[in-house]
């Protein structure tokens, strides 16, 4: 499989766009050009590389996106992201014809159609409870996507994200839901660290996490319960550990935001030296 990567080169943009009739500018929009070492911007915005796709050789569609129009929604590229929340349906990465079944890449001249011929836009996808992807078009609308302008306002009600910028808001949905959903142990805490360890898509795990920022604060005190249930034997290390991993992430945000968070964070310091205190009398 070819390594295609997500950052054009401005002589790339230049002859595509010489190429194509696209303005350059749109061109840079759509595209996730690295903006620092531990950055890249979508759409515009300053995100963190994790939320991402840096290669995209297997690339992923919505077939009734497809459909009504035949081209890449970038939206697609975002790594948390694998359902539509205009269709409520899980996005396809494979043919599902049965002579083929191979992953869908970039070759051919037809978007809508796999290597093999076979019809995209008529490819079977799996249907989504769109009450579990509330999370999914707040991410989309808190990265920019009008369709969802109303979803992410109603996410930014939500006290822990009243006073974070959106590209903010985006990773804490994701860093708690992450660390709440069922699944294995995560190797690293409270991080953007990719989905594919859960039981469930990573879809109900941005479920997870706004619901948790609108029922705030109960479900995050919980979190480190949450976080020891999921390893043998328990221990308030992987408490301690949390803590810290959310220490660094407000560390990265400016001073005066982010506040309902870090009280919140302190209730459960107190609460894990309370308990530690408790053990050792």
């Amino acid at each position: 499989m070819p390594a295609f990567l997500n950052w054009p080169t401005e002589e790339n943009l230049s002859r595509l766009s010489a190429d194509s009739g696209v303005p350059i500018d749109r061109l840079r929009w759509i595209s996730c050009s690295p903006k620092t070492g531990d950055q890249a911007t979508f759409r515009g915005q300053a995100v963190s590389m994790g939320l991402v796709k840096g290669q995209v050789g297997v690339r992923t569609v919505c077939p009734p996106c497809l459909a009504e129009s035949p081209h890449h929604r970038s939206y697609w590229d975002l790594t948390h992201v694998e359902a539509c929340p205009m269709h409520a349906v899980g996005l396809v990465w494979a043919c599902a014809y049965p002579a083929c079944g191979r992953r869908l890449g970039w070759q051919g001249a037809d978007l809508t159609r796999c290597r093999c011929g076979a019809d995209l836009t008529q490819a079977p996808c799996s249907p989504i409870d769109p009450d579990l992807l509330d999370g999914t078009m707040a991410v989309h609308g808190l990265l920019g996507d009008q369709r969802f302008a109303a979803q992410a306002e109603q996410a930014l009600s939500a006290v822990p994200l009243r006073d974070l910028r959106p590209v903010e808001a985006v990773e804490f949905i994701i860093r708690v839901g992450l660390d709440i959903a069922p699944g294995v142990e995560r190797k690293k805490l409270f991080s953007l660290e990719h989905a594919m360890m859960l039981d469930d898509p990573p879809y109900v795990a941005l479920h997870l996490g706004l619901q948790a920022a609108h029922q705030w604060p109960e479900t995050f005190l919980h979190i480190p319960e949450i976080i020891q249930a999921k390893r043998s034997p328990s221990s308030s290390i992987a408490h301690a550990r949390w803590e810290r991993a959310v220490q660094r992430w407000l560390g990265g945000i400016e001073t005066g935001r982010g506040i309902a968070i870090r009280e919140a964070l302190e209730t459960t310091a107190l609460r894990r030296l309370e308990r530690e205190a408790a053990l050792g009398s």
